[in-house]
């Protein structure tokens, strides 16, 4: 039974949403976008990715507390594309602190199974958008560094895919978990075997051996640069018996306690914002990004190789969307101006250049670290040009309307006059109160007029008032 002191039991209520399907083209699902879209806050992602049939979805349900992924004793995999839990977690379900990031929990297809370019597509993404990435493997004979850091150089492929340039590369992921399930061995020895230099030089080896050992390098100096941090490597024991109980804490104790262990390292990570292009990761910015990126994937020559710059089409693609977002918010300003019209003049036009200077300076901010500096200038340029225009045609369009209402306006007071002055015959004292209450009715609804413009209404209201007394 559940005790007050434990969290509460995994729940199968929900089921995973597909996000990211790789057919012809790379299709993304509405419903996983709406889960990120729903956030405008910030927003961590953790994947799980690894080689079919590997326990990947076991392993996401137990870090979730959810069964949100399909686990199945099958020999096909059970996840297909990218999938994402139906909801974020908020960081304090996760042992966080209230207002940490929220945490989204992705579920990778099996890799090694469609070959290399359909593994880099599949992992651009969630490898660009994760603050954690897990790697999870069965290793029941130890670790075989060949193998692991073959994994580890699909991911560094999509690392290449996604910034070409290898500077570029430094820091682009968030931290690196590698999982060995069914492993004895002790993490810092597994550590030491997979991640630490060989000596190629060395008398003892041959030159094939020579030749595996300074490829194999090269992937550790590859994920030393993308990762944001060393890489940490976790031993989950082998489970005594053949089907792995539905809730993690069921299971073999050192197990449960191991899985909660990497929980617990995960949730000092996952305090931090994941940044892409210098700027953090809110939920309604990777909904933005994911067709942008997935388009990058889609429009390469070869899928997911070799792209060229995608880092600067997402970037560039920020502006474009800031911009947009700008345009359409302006829009909607300016109709709120028009739906007031008309106005006094001076106070229009102090409101409208507050307003222009609000916008101007909320776009500033909003393409901080998005795009290049010319990309930058370019949208705020234009948006400026836009903003003048707005301006331009509101001032203009409250200028004909008081030229309307003036004309309506003296109109309205001549025939007012008429009927207050007739029938009063000679009483000077009856002209003099009714000239007076018509023109105060009147500095009420002088008040949208600039002041010239009031002064030649007020004079020819007074002088159709004088005719009407004699």
């Amino acid at each position: 039974d559940d005790s007050p002191l434990r969290p509460p039991r995994l729940a199968p209520e929900r089921t995973a949403l597909k996000w990211l399907a790789l057919r012809r083209e790379v299709e993304i699902g509405e419903a996983a976008q709406e889960v990120f879209s729903a956030q405008d806050g910030l927003v961590n992602a953790v994947m799980v990715c690894g080689p079919v049939r590997s326990g990947k979805s076991y392993l996401a349900n137990a870090l979730s507390r959810h069964e949100w992924f399909t686990v199945s004793p099958q020999a096909r995999s059970c996840t297909t594309g990218v999938s994402v839990g139906p909801e974020l977690l908020l960081a304090e379900d996760f042992g966080g602190l209230v207002g940490d990031p929220s945490i989204a929990v992705i579920d990778l297809e099996g890799q090694g199974d469609k070959g290399i370019a359909e593994d880099v597509r599949v992992a651009a993404i969630p490898l660009l958008i994760s603050k954690a990435v897990i790697l999870n493997l069965v290793v029941s004979h130890g670790p075989e560094k060949q193998r692991i850091l073959e994994c580890l150089a699909g991911m560094m492929q999509a690392a290449k895919c996604v910034a070409p340039n290898r500077g570029d590369r430094k820091g682009l992921f968030g931290h690196l978990h590698v999982v060995l399930r069914d492993c004895m061995n002790s993490e810092a020895e597994c550590r030491s075997i997979i991640f630490d230099r060989e000596d190629p030089e060395s008398d003892e080896v041959d030159d094939h051996a020579a030749a595996a050992m300074r490829t194999r390098n090269e992937h550790r100096e590859e994920v030393q640069r993308a990762f944001e941090a060393p890489p940490r490597v976790w031993c989950l024991p082998k489970l005594p018996t053949e089907t792995a109980p539905s809730d993690y804490r069921d299971a073999l104790a050192a197990y449960s306690e191991k899985v909660d262990e990497l929980r617990a390292a995960l949730c000092a990570q996952l305090a931090q914002p994941k940044l892409v292009n210098g700027r953090p990761l809110t939920g309604t910015r990777i909904a933005a990004l994911a067709p942008v990126a997935a388009e990058v994937l889609q429009t390469s020559s070869a899928p997911g190789l070799n792209l060229q710059s995608p880092l600067e089409r997402l970037s560039k693609a920020e502006v474009q969307m800031a911009s947009a977002e700008f345009r359409e918010r302006s829009v909607r300003l300016f109709q709120e101006f028009e739906d007031r019209l008309p106005q006094e003049p001076a106070r229009l036009r102090r409101e409208a250049a507050d307003t222009v200077r609000q916008l101007t300076e909320q776009l500033g901010l909003r393409l901080q670290g998005a795009g290049s500096a010319h990309d930058r200038q370019e949208a705020e340029a234009a948006f400026a040009e836009r903003l003048g225009l707005f301006q331009e045609r509101l001032l203009r369009q409250n200028s004909g309307l008081l030229e309307e209402f003036a004309c309506a306006l003296a109109d309205e007071f001549a025939e007012k006059a008429q009927l207050r002055f007739r029938g009063l015959d000679a009483d000077e004292g009856a002209i003099a109160h009714e000239r007076c209450e018509t023109l105060e009715e009147l500095e009420q609804r002088l008040v949208v007029f600039a002041p010239r413009a009031a002064a030649l209404i007020r004079t020819a209201v007074e002088r159709q008032l004088e005719l009407c007394a004699l």
